[in-house]
């Protein structure tokens, strides 16, 4: 019997990698493996029960808003408004979209407006559940005509190192990361979509803007800076701990 065996040339240290066809051959104990404690993951659900029974308010329906100065762009030298048509949304997806809408609206997220020297057409994403995430697709008018913030997204390898010695992880998922940050109100006509239902004006940071990463990296980790163990890439905040206690303490 011959099965591949790929070599991938690398200049980091790596662990090896089996494919399937070797994983079928290799008679292995997957039960012994993934009981043993070394080599098994395990939930601790009461960790998240506690937390959301003692800080009900950060679990609470809704939206959050950030504390702080709003969001700002940056237009370049010489920028110009640019108008766009709104695109055609399919029949079978405008009941999601009309609900999302409807939704963004009741969130303070987006608000309606007869006019703007600034229009962006709708990007609809379909998702599982069945319901739609709604941006602007901006590469098509403003990320064109405004500077990129200069903030360096850190990479996979920079998190593990932060969180290096740790026995116990959690992961906080901030909901709709970038839509709990103002944005500048004299900026808010730029990031106008233009959708089927007419003009809506975001009040606060949209998906889809190219600055919109590194504008919450920078903010986001202005927060949890100075906490143990603690760090953040984009929406998701990670945290650790040597035993449970430790855990819990750098967790609340």
């Amino acid at each position: 019997m011959t099965l591949t065996l790929v070599v991938v040339k690398t200049s980091k240290q790596a662990p090896p990698l089996l494919g399937r066809s070797w994983l079928r051959k290799l008679k292995l104990d997957w039960k012994s493996l993934i009981s043993d404690p070394q080599y098994s993951i395990s939930v601790d659900a009461d960790v998240g029960t506690v937390l959301q029974q003692e800080f009900a308010d950060v679990f609470e329906e809704g939206l959050g808003k950030a504390k702080g100065p709003p969001a700002s762009l940056h237009l370049k030298e010489g920028a110009r408004p640019k108008f766009c048509k709104a695109r055609n949304v399919p029949f079978a997806l405008r009941p999601a979209v009309e609900e999302e809408l409807k939704r963004m609206q009741e969130y303070d997220i987006i608000y309606p407006v007869d006019y703007s020297e600034w229009a962006t057409p709708l990007v609809c994403i379909p998702k599982a559940d069945g319901r739609v995430r709604l941006c602007g697709d901006y590469k098509v008018t403003v990320n064109q005509q405004i500077h990129c913030d200069q903030y360096a997204i850190p990479t996979t390898e920079q998190v593990f190192s932060n969180l290096v010695g740790g026995k116990k992880f959690s992961k906080i998922d901030l909901k709709c990361a970038y839509q709990q940050m103002m944005l500048d109100e004299a900026l808010q006509e730029l990031v106008t979509i233009n959708t089927h239902r007419g003009l809506f004006r975001y009040t606060r940071l949209p998906f889809g803007i190219s600055s919109s990463p590194t504008i919450w990296q920078k903010f986001i980790e202005q927060v949890i800076s100075g906490l143990d163990c603690t760090c953040a890439i984009m929406d998701d905040v990670l945290v650790t701990g040597n035993t449970d206690q430790e855990h819990m303490r750098n967790l609340k």
